[in-house]
């Protein structure tokens, strides 16, 4: 599919459903904030569940569902350590491949984009073979998602304009898309 097909599914899988993935996503990016700013190193902690609970919240607005609020925190229940350890690997991955120069961080990125959607489907998977999975997913598609994300820079631009207020509404709409690209990506794979 093209980036023009991935964001439509997007827009019409969000229709009537703005307000609450706006305030779910302000949520969202209130905690990451607070937890990054209070204690640094306490978002390499709690990063993986609360990016977790993020991509469940997005499966289920993907599904039809009405998400509320309390599915960013889905990410807490069960085995906590699992996402905990695959947010604090990836992270420290990035972090290596990102001393060789900023290109191969983004590059990595790319690879590792998919690790919450693989864990969110596939909770007993261990972390090392969710980065894997997700490396192997991207291997060839890290161009087609970059456009996919790129094709949303009128979008940005309004955003900055906007001083990010904006982003409340784009972020769930790119995120679904890259849900979407997931999805799209499970059954060629």
């Amino acid at each position: 599919m093209s980036s023009y097909e991935f964001r439509r599914i997007a827009d019409e899988k969000l229709e009537g459903k703005w307000s609450e993935t706006a305030v779910a996503y302000f949520v969202f990016s209130l905690i990451v904030s607070a937890v990054t700013s209070f204690a640094g190193i306490g978002i390499l902690i709690l990063g993986g569940p609360l990016y977790l609970g993020y991509a469940m919240f997005i499966d289920e607005i993907d599904r039809g569902g009405r998400p509320d609020i309390a599915t960013l925190f889905k990410g807490f229940n069960g085995k906590i350590e699992k996402p905990i350890l695959l947010g604090l690997l990836s992270q420290v991955y990035l972090f290596l491949w990102s001393l060789l120069f900023l290109i191969p961080g983004i590059i990595k990125s790319y690879s590792y984009s998919m690790i919450y959607f693989i864990q969110m489907e596939n909770p007993d998977m261990h972390y090392e073979d969710i980065i894997t999975k997700s490396r192997k997913m991207m291997d060839g598609h890290k161009w087609q998602l970059f456009c996919l994300h790129l094709s949303y820079i009128g979008w940005w631009i309004l955003c900055a304009l906007t001083f990010g207020i904006l982003s409340f509404w784009v972020m769930p709409k790119v995120h679904l898309a890259t849900y979407e690209f997931y999805r799209e990506l499970k059954t060629i794979g």
